[in-house]
């Protein structure tokens, strides 16, 4: 398998622009040709694409990781542990490889600073909104996993806090994350607060990285010394291709590719360890 694998699209209704792009870069083959003759649509295909989830297409990603198929999924937010977890025993065993997309202010951000993160200390993000739309573990699993994945540690210890003020789910949420290789990432997010921000500041031994989202810069202090940088609109589509190239061939290599299923597993747990402590401090249960 190549970069110019047979890429498998399920739904009817992909954004024309997606669909064209995709289409344009790839080979690609559709359901809808097969007139959803499901198994003759996976013996075809290299590679299953699916770029919003929902629960319609839990039996052809289960046929396609029985088959030996990869699967890529742009847009995943999903806290079925149990659903993941048996997707995971059965992409072990046919060595199917899932990849769950990168949201796109993080893809921009690691493009521009992955020459600048060598060793974080620490890290302060600050996940900040005023929409009752969000979930708080949705917005804590994303900055988990680019905590987790800038660190490369094992992590030792968890605590929290957190403040129910309207709603059943956690409006507002605190947790310190302690690694074992002496850093430590401090996560703030709320959906109730009174200006929104998003940020994220790493100090490092060389230097201090901060990045505003909001205001799309970035700025880099070193020995009293600073630099800025802007952030570009992330062009979601060519994200697109760059990420399905990557994983078409880190798929073929077998090796490891950022935000497997997994890892987002592995992340998921510890934002709904999180989400569940700060329940029992507020005597309140998640409704799911």
């Amino acid at each position: 398998m190549s970069t110019s694998a047979k890429i498998g699209i399920v739904e009817k209704d992909l954004n024309t622009s997606f669909t064209n792009y995709i289409n344009n870069n790839f080979t690609v083959e559709h359901l809808s040709k097969y007139t959803l003759d499901t198994e003759a649509f996976i013996n075809n295909i290299d590679i299953l694409f699916i770029h919003n989830y929902n629960s319609f297409f839990n039996n052809i990603i289960e046929q396609s990781i029985k088959s030996s198929k990869h699967i890529y999924i742009h847009h995943f937010d999903i806290h079925d542990l149990q659903l993941i977890h048996f997707w995971l025993q059965l992409s072990f065993e046919s060595q199917s490889y899932v990849h769950i997309g990168t949201q796109p202010y993080y893809y921009n951000f690691y493009k521009l600073l992955k020459q600048h993160i060598t060793s974080p200390k620490y890290i302060e993000i600050n996940n900040l909104h005023n929409s009752s739309d969000f979930l708080i573990c949705n917005l804590m699993q994303h900055d988990i996993s680019f905590v987790q994945h800038i660190i490369q540690a094992d992590l030792k210890n968890v605590s929290v806090g957190g403040l129910t003020k309207v709603e059943k789910n956690p409006d507002i949420a605190n947790a310190r994350l302690e690694y074992n290789n002496a850093c430590t990432a401090n996560l703030t997010v709320s959906k109730i607060a009174l200006h929104q921000e998003y940020s994220i500041t790493i100090f490092q031994k060389e230097n201090t990285i901060k990045v505003d989202f909001n205001k799309r810069k970035i700025e880099i202090t070193s020995q009293g010394n600073k630099s800025t940088i802007a952030i570009n609109k992330a062009d979601e589509q060519l994200q697109l291709v760059e990420n399905l190239s990557h994983f078409i061939v880190n798929a073929k290599q077998k090796s490891v590719w950022y935000n497997s299923l997994d890892i987002y597993y592995e992340n998921l747990q510890i934002a709904l360890d999180i989400s569940h402590k700060i329940e029992r401090m507020s005597g309140f249960l998640i409704s799911r």
